[in-house]
């Protein structure tokens, strides 16, 4: 449960993100359900509140994942970045979701942000309030292990 201050800065993040946010799903054509994905997002957001520095560009990270998330679920083909996914380029998708679940949370969560969503390892080390080199040596661990799982 959120306390009074916690609770004042996600309402403060609603209202200050909630235009930008349903713009940005309009950009990539998700223009149906825009309402519920905006609450997905800041359902997730206030799920991991406590890990993040940089609210901002996590509320947008996890956007982007739920559109990701939309096309693995309903496998068909959606605009994703202005592009247009194929069938194989959703497979690809859905078996690096398979591969990467190998991997601790926190591992899963570094990759994506490193390999999904094109963070730095400094914009990543702001969102997760770690120390950079700590977020490079979990990436390479994390690296280290899917290797083991690729053909």
């Amino acid at each position: 449960m959120l306390d009074a201050k916690r609770k004042a800065e996600v309402e403060r993040l609603y209202k200050e993100n909630y235009n930008k946010l349903k713009n940005f799903f309009i950009k990539k054509n998700f223009i149906f359900d825009v309402e519920d994905l905006i609450h997905q997002v800041f359902i997730k957001f206030m799920q991991n509140i406590d890990r993040v520095k940089n609210y901002n560009s996590y509320l947008f990270s996890i956007a982007r994942n739920l559109m990701i998330d939309m096309v693995r679920t309903k496998k068909r083909v959606y605009p994703i970045n202005n592009d247009i996914l194929t069938k194989e380029e959703l497979d690809s998708k859905i078996e690096f979701e398979r591969i990467i679940s190998n991997l601790s949370e926190e591992e899963r969560f570094i990759i994506k942000m490193k390999i999904v969503d094109n963070l730095t390892f400094k914009e990543i080390s702001q969102i997760l309030n770690k120390n950079i080199n700590t977020v490079i040596s979990k990436f390479n661990k994390a690296i280290k292990k899917l290797s083991k799982f690729v053909d």
